[in-house]
């Protein structure tokens, strides 16, 4: 390769699964870089990753980092690699934050050429993504990926399993029988059991699929004490990993329960697929579908009083303001285009063309959770006398229905009465050139606003 004694790529796994001739064309696009001890590469949710990085020589830390601390420490050593995972799955932003523990070597892949690379070769590909290959033929986890690619820095995955996971330890003795543990199953909603041992320590768990394959389709008794039906290798994940690190153990282990450590390493819970499908249903993101799936008007009132709740996670998670209010205004976006979708089909079709206008903060794309209406209706100038009341009589109407639904969907009128309802901000275009050109000339302090 270019310098000596450095790793041969080809004989690096995966470029080791790659046709020589594959190969022989990658080779040429491949860069050699160095970066001296404490290069600070990468930056979690905020860093784009444009190269796959293949260390020739040295080492880098890879680690997740919070409020409280780094965490998730894990050292890259010669012939590993960074970067994969966040091109293919994070829109190209590093997942981690990557150091460089001492003075190295590597090899840089461009992203693009990377991407083309997974595209052509399944098995290159499965090696970077793991069970990420399977797991897109999951449509629920699809989706989530999917609604992930809209979120701010600090996407879904990104969240710590504390985000998602409330702690709600169940246990028995393992001496207790299984009908027992059933019961006490039964009683507190849940799907799954921890068994402690006659110290009091959790030896195992039972779920409720060990009560269908083991008990029941076996035909176990249900005297016998539920030790014997337990799983006592347990897979465990820390309350301060990210959402991402958990899902992956469920899917690599093929579990539907996993159990959460708090920092002193104690179980305080466990964590289901459900848990992950029922945070991100709690995406406002998912708000936003509901509206533009939204068939009849009554299913958006009051929907904006459901907006602060949903958008409590991201900000206490560190979302970028600007992303939030950028959030805000499509929410907005949203509820306004689909309600004058619905005063059309209720008024018919307008006479002639217009615009519902939109200023203020949503027209800034700047705002805010406490908001109210500042929107107006130009209209084309009507061709004669008879079109032009038919068209101020319907606007007159159409205006009204829309403001007024707005304000029973939580955007409340504005008491400076700036609304199309008012019939100063309702007119043809000919009226609205006059206005203009009045404030533009002619202006005085009011003219202003």
């Amino acid at each position: 390769m270019r310098q000596k004694d450095l790793l041969t790529i080809a004989d690096t796994v995966p470029f080791s699964l790659l046709p020589k001739e594959t190969m022989e064309v990658l080779d040429r696009d491949f860069s050699v870089t160095e970066h001296k001890k404490g290069t600070l590469l990468f930056v979690q949710g905020k860093s784009k990753v444009e190269h796959l990085y293949l260390v020739a020589r040295g080492a880098v830390e890879r680690y997740f980092e919070d409020d409280r601390g780094k965490i998730l420490r894990a050292r890259l050593g010669e012939g590993e690699i960074y970067g994969g995972i966040s091109i293919l799955m994070n829109e190209g932003v590093s997942v981690r934050t990557l150091t460089v523990a001492e003075d190295s070597i590597f090899y840089t892949l461009p992203a693009e050429k990377f991407r083309e690379l997974c595209a052509a070769v399944t098995a290159f590909r499965e090696y970077f993504t793991n069970t990420f290959g399977k797991l897109m033929e999951n449509r629920s986890y699809a989706g989530m990926i999917a609604m992930q690619k809209s979120e701010s820095s600090l996407s879904f995955f990104n969240r710590p399993v504390s985000a998602i996971f409330k702690p709600n330890l169940v246990s028995c003795p393992a001496g207790d029988s299984i009908q027992a543990a059933a019961v006490k199953m039964t009683k507190n909603s849940t799907s799954a059991i921890f068994i402690r041992n006659k110290e009091n320590r959790i030896q195992g768990i039972v779920t409720d699929s060990d009560l269908r394959q083991r008990v029941i389709a076996r035909g176990h008794d249900i005297a016998s004490p539920v030790s014997e039906i337990m799983s006592d290798s347990l897979v465990t994940v820390d309350a301060d990993a990210q959402v991402f690190e958990a899902y992956l153990l469920l899917m690599q282990n093929n579990l539907n329960h996993l159990p959460v450590r708090n920092r002193s390493g104690r179980i305080t819970g466990v964590l289901t697929d459900n848990d992950f499908m029922a945070a991100q249903g709690k995406s406002p993101y998912l708000l936003i579908k509901e509206i533009k799936t939204a068939t009849r008007f009554e299913q958006l009132e009051k929907i904006h009083d459901r907006l602060p709740g949903m958008l409590l996670d991201p900000i206490k998670n560190g979302s970028n303001t600007e992303n939030l209010t950028k959030f805000i205004t499509a929410f907005s976006d949203a509820i306004l285009d689909k309600i004058i979708r619905f005063a059309i089909e209720s008024k018919g079709r307008p006479p002639c063309r217009f615009a519902f206008m939109v200023m203020g903060s949503e027209g800034r794309e700047e705002q805010t959770l406490k908001t109210d209406q500042d929107n107006a209706i130009v209209y084309e100038d009507p061709a004669d006398e008879v079109l032009q009341k038919k068209a101020e009589e319907y606007f007159k109407e159409l205006a009204h229905t829309v403001c007024t639904w707005l304000d029973r969907a939580g955007f409340e009128f504005c008491q400076g009465n700036n609304m199309a309802m008012n019939p100063d901000w309702c007119q043809p275009l000919s009226v609205w050139k006059s206005c203009f050109s009045k404030w533009i000339h002619a202006a005085d302090p009011e003219d202003l606003l």
